[in-house]
């Protein structure tokens, strides 16, 4: 074959690659047609629904396809487009007046506004939610058994909670920002279903003045084959506890823990001027954390027993609470009680001379494996920001 010949048969794999990687069309509103759910009607599966600046106002908002609703950030990455393209319910908007019901489907670069209902539901086993608003609303976001990934988002305001997770499967809420949320940034009840173990995780996320909680387990009887991971987040000034795992299928903050059967890990978080930093259940492990001018860094809560108690807290940072922890809790011996040294009390990174660098561990037992690339030195820092620059 000449040379000639195999370069024409590369350009004609190469056009292939390019066709096949482009796979549905694009749908422009108002452009091509005038509102987003007329864009809807008229797509297929795998397109996109391209939405121009602009206040679009629903009463209803339905996702029967598996579609990308996206603002012109998906293209630019200018955070203009996120704020100025608005989706808003009308006063008649019902409860979760906004659903994502086909799996695989995106929700991209939009403003959500909510009225006095609730706004975005989840209810398929995997859809995403990236670079978002969440205004107002009651309960913004929920995962009504449905899961997914929630990423780079924005909540404010919420007049409840602003992810509320029922009968949830696996789901991951990352990098994202909550303030002024009247109660938990993140309630995921844990009621029962069938299948295998899921995985809910809670990473690298901003949580300002909670009126109640951080992230909120509300456990219910039995094991719902759920697993829990939350770390890298801040927690501050939280009016209930930065994370509060509840008994008895209650939400209002009570401090009393849980005796949940659910495996869950607490590690490398920073919970700074919280009412409880957390309370616990029995199988609850804490590690790496720093717990800073709370009244109560950990609570012990009622339902931990020497019967039960396989709680661990160890390569933990207490400084300046008006109690560390209860009397009772099962601790390591890798536990301080210095000043942590941030920067400032607004990033919360730590200064070069702080005793948190590399004071935390990598592996803790079968629960806990940080692999090195995750960070610098000679183990993994304390608290949820780990300092780039090494003394």
């Amino acid at each position: 074959m000449s040379k000639s010949t195999n370069l024409f048969v590369a350009l004609l794999l190469c056009m292939a690659l390019c066709v096949s990687a482009v796979s549905g069309k694009v749908l422009k509103v108002p452009g091509e047609h005038p509102t987003i759910s007329a864009a809807i009607g008229a797509a297929s599966d795998g397109d996109t629904v391209l939405i121009a600046r602009g206040t679009y106002e629903h009463t209803t908002l339905n996702v029967n396809k598996r579609l990308t609703l996206a603002s012109d950030y998906i293209d630019t990455k200018d955070q203009t487009d996120i704020d100025e393209t608005i989706i808003k319910a009308t006063p008649d908007a019902k409860k979760q007046w906004f659903a994502v019901n086909v799996k695989d489907s995106k929700v991209v670069g939009l403003t959500i506004i909510g009225n006095k209902n609730h706004t975005l539901k989840i209810t398929n086993p995997y859809s995403e939610v990236l670079h978002c608003n969440f205004i107002s609303g009651e309960d913004q976001l929920s995962f009504e058994g449905g899961g997914g990934r929630i990423a780079y988002c924005n909540f404010d305001g919420a007049k409840d909670d602003a992810i509320d997770a029922d009968d949830s499967v696996s789901y991951v809420v990352e990098y994202c920002t909550f303030d002024n949320v009247e109660e938990d940034a993140d309630e995921t009840r844990l009621q029962p279903k069938s299948g295998p173990l899921t995985t809910h995780i809670f990473r690298y996320n901003t949580v300002f003045n909670a009126g109640q909680s951080g992230i909120q387990l509300v456990d219910y009887a039995g094991d719902s084959k759920r697993a829990f991971q939350i770390y890298g987040n801040l927690f501050l000034n939280c009016k209930g506890s930065g994370v509060s795992i509840m008994a008895n299928e209650h939400s209002d903050e009570n401090h009393e823990g849980s005796d949940m059967v659910e495996n869950v890990i607490v590690y490398n978080n920073t919970f700074h001027g919280c009412n409880h930093g957390m309370t616990l259940s029995p199988k609850a492990v804490v590690l790496n954390s720093i717990f800073s001018n709370c009244l109560k860094g950990i609570g012990k809560g009622k339902y931990i027993t020497s019967g039960n108690d396989k709680t661990m807290v160890d390569y933990c940072l207490f400084f300046k609470n008006q109690t560390d922890y209860d009397s009772g809790i099962t601790k390591g011996s890798n536990i301080l009680t210095e000043d942590p040294k941030f920067k400032n009390t607004k990033k919360f990174e730590l200064s070069k001379s702080s005793p948190a660098i590399d004071a935390g561990t990598a592996k803790y037992a079968k629960v806990l494996k940080i692999p090195a690339r995750a960070y610098n030195g000679s183990a993994p820092d304390l608290g949820a920001k780990e300092l780039t620059k090494r003394p």
